[in-house]
């Protein structure tokens, strides 16, 4: 039987996953009159390449067969881990399309290739749980929290390149 404890954490995780999003764009568009317009076109441009790039509904399909086994045996923490993984990957999306932004702005294409290599250096630490190099999925996490760090960094400090 799934423990209680595994339930609530995959609630939160997926709470923080669904509301999170939402709220930073009611944020945005209060704060600085965002458009509602950019946050579904990124919403819809993310959609269209994660389904690109995971191979589509396939994965999907294959994700869920050993699903009963992972929640039979995961550790209850670790369901937590996924919705702090989404609070890190915001924060390091904002940061990245602030680069890319400042890319355009000062038609300096190579920040685009930064920005695309530092995507990239995101992702290392999940492949190397994925391949065993990393044991420990809190690692993982403690890595890509480090990396979301220096992205809020960045933000707070892009705000005067902007200016």
């Amino acid at each position: 039987m799934v423990s209680q404890e595994a339930v609530v954490f995959l609630a939160l995780s997926g709470a923080i996953a669904f509301l999170l999003p939402i709220g930073l764009i009611v944020w945005f568009k209060r704060k600085y009159g965002a458009s509602l317009k950019v946050f579904f076109i990124g919403a819809l441009t993310f959609f269209v390449f994660a389904q690109l790039l995971e191979g589509g509904v396939h994965v999907y399909v294959q994700a869920l067969l050993p699903i009963q086994e992972q929640l039979l045996h995961t550790p209850s923490y670790e369901w937590m881990l996924g919705g702090i993984e989404r609070i890190s990957a915001i924060a390091v999306q904002i940061g990245l399309s602030l680069l890319v932004l400042y890319a355009v702005k000062s038609r300096r294409p190579l920040f685009l290739l930064y920005s695309i290599l530092l995507h990239a250096l995101f992702n290392v630490p999940a492949v190397l749980y994925q391949r065993g190099i990393i044991e420990h999925a809190a690692a993982v996490e403690i890595i890509v929290a480090l990396i979301a760090a220096l992205s809020v960094y960045w933000i707070v400090k892009a705000k005067r390149v902007f200016q």
